[in-house]
């Protein structure tokens, strides 16, 4: 069964599930929730309650880290126990053999005859497939015993081992305790005497994440209540949004690297070409439950802020080149596709691209031009320069970018001529310098024949008469103003 959100919801179900373990009934309950909305504050109500009423409490909490660490959340709940009650995890338990499981468990109902046992696993989803094995069986067999074991599930969350863990967790006769986000009522209530439009402010910016708006409020007294929040690097809401990221795994970081990293220009298509289809899914759906993302946007630009913190330098280089080759795929602006190959040179990045991006490059470079960018197209081919893979190749861009460096001061002095694509300005460029059409078609891996139709239009175009005037037209930049249009 599933018990509402609500406040009282919650706390009756609470009530009913420590008053079944007094009775001296086993049961299973999960807490289930996004990232931050309050799933470890219960299950510490639960243990503080369970304590005070006498019952012996056993604590774990799973990690990343455990998904790797065989029995790593076992040996927690062992660790817990008085000395005297639970014998130390051996090398034999790793084996999992059905005699060490029973043992196990049969020691654990013997410590409930004493008095009830409430086994307390908080972040189930990242627990090891040995422990979750023990927690199965547990969960299934101390049924004659006061034995409660409480769980927390963020279901958003990718979890390495999804069969053991939805065989723990989804059981019909499981009590299950849904936390959602606040609604804006609810937030209005948590930061009683406010504005409503200060109210409304805190909702958006928290999502109605219970964690994100206690680190708000935090950070808004620590600014002495004037002006609002003051969002420093290191403050409390950007403590609260490193936990929630950390909580919601690997997929939901992925995802909010590449969001943060994109900005503006983030779309489905655009994340999804980042970060696989295995990951950009399960990943905003983590962010949007936990309110840190609404559609394809972060509720405040202080989230993007810590995101963007929080990732390595290189890893952000990897993620703007990514961002520039999905951009372009999407047919993006060449503007916005060019910001992202060049924002990593401002880190020191020396090499943010790689030989396979030379193409896309070079074309970026061409409709810089076209738009007047000279500047820009510029430090696009210098990347291109950087990743040519041969000879011929750096020798074309090498005289494109001299090119460039002769762009005339005003392009309104030059006569209006019929542009140029791409291609026959590649074709143009090398033969002013000389080559033949053999060299210049092994060069760009195009027929002869392909070639000299190119050079045809090139000089129809630039209103030339052959192979002798093309130098000139370059120097003079002619060439040039045929690219601006």
């Amino acid at each position: 069964m599933t018990e509402a959100a609500g406040g009282v919801s919650v706390a009756g179900a609470l009530e009913t599930v420590l008053a079944m373990c007094a009775a001296g009934r086993s049961g299973t309950v999960v807490i289930e929730g996004a990232a931050g909305c309050g799933k470890s504050r219960l299950l510490d109500a639960v243990a503080a309650r369970a304590g005070a009423a006498g019952a012996l409490v056993l604590r774990a909490a799973a990690t990343e880290e455990h998904l790797l660490t065989p029995l790593g959340v076992l040996r927690q709940v062992v660790g817990s126990a008085p000395a005297f009650a639970l014998a130390r995890i051996g090398p034999e338990h790793r084996a999992l053999r059905e005699e060490t499981v029973r043992e196990f468990c049969a020691r654990l109902c013997a410590l409930a005859v004493e008095g009830p046992v409430v086994l307390c696993v908080d972040d189930v989803q990242h627990a090891d497939a040995q422990s979750l094995r023990y927690l199965d069986h547990i969960a299934r067999h101390a049924r004659p015993a006061a034995v409660l074991l409480v769980v927390t599930l963020c279901p958003e969350t990718q979890e390495r081992h999804p069969v053991a863990v939805a065989e723990l967790t989804h059981r019909p006769q499981v009590r299950r305790i849904a936390l959602g986000l606040l609604t804006p009522r609810e937030v209005a209530q948590a930061v009683e005497g406010r504005s409503a439009r200060t109210v409304a402010e805190l909702c958006r910016l928290s999502g109605g994440n219970p964690l994100l708006l206690r680190a708000l409020v935090e950070e808004e007294e620590q600014a002495g209540g004037a002006g609002g929040p003051v969002f420093a690097g290191d403050g409390p809401f950007a403590g609260a949004v490193a936990a929630c990221l950390a909580r919601c795994g690997p997929a939901a970081v992925a995802s909010a690297r590449a969001v943060a990293v994109v900005g503006a220009g983030a779309s489905e298509a655009v994340l999804a070409q980042m970060l696989g289809t295995g990951l950009w899914g399960p990943g905003l759906a983590a962010l949007r439950a936990c309110g840190l993302l609404n559609g394809l946007r972060f509720g405040h630009p202080a989230v993007r802020d810590v995101v963007l913190a929080l990732t390595a330098p290189r890893t952000r280089a990897g993620l703007h080149r990514r961002a520039a080759l999905a951009l372009r795929e999407a047919q993006a602006p060449a503007t916005a596709v060019a910001g992202h190959f060049l924002a990593p040179i401002a880190e020191g990045i020396r090499r943010p691209v790689r030989p396979g991006d030379l193409e896309v490059l070079r074309d970026v470079a061409e409709e810089l031009l076209a738009q007047r960018r000279p500047e820009e197209a510029g430090r696009i081919l210098a990347l291109a320069h950087d990743v040519c893979p041969d000879g011929v190749t750096r020798a074309a861009v090498e005289l494109r970018l001299a090119e460039i460096a002769a762009w005339p001061a005003s392009a309104a002095a030059v006569v209006e001529r019929e542009p140029l694509t791409a291609g026959e300005q590649r074709v143009a460029a090398l033969a002013a310098r000389g080559l033949t059409n053999r060299q210049i078609a092994a060069g760009l891996l195009l027929s002869v024949s392909t070639v000299q139709q190119r050079l045809t239009r090139i000089y129809r175009k630039l209103r030339i008469r052959g192979r002798a005037e093309l130098p000139a037209a370059l120097v003079q930049g002619a060439l040039a103003d045929a690219v601006v249009g």
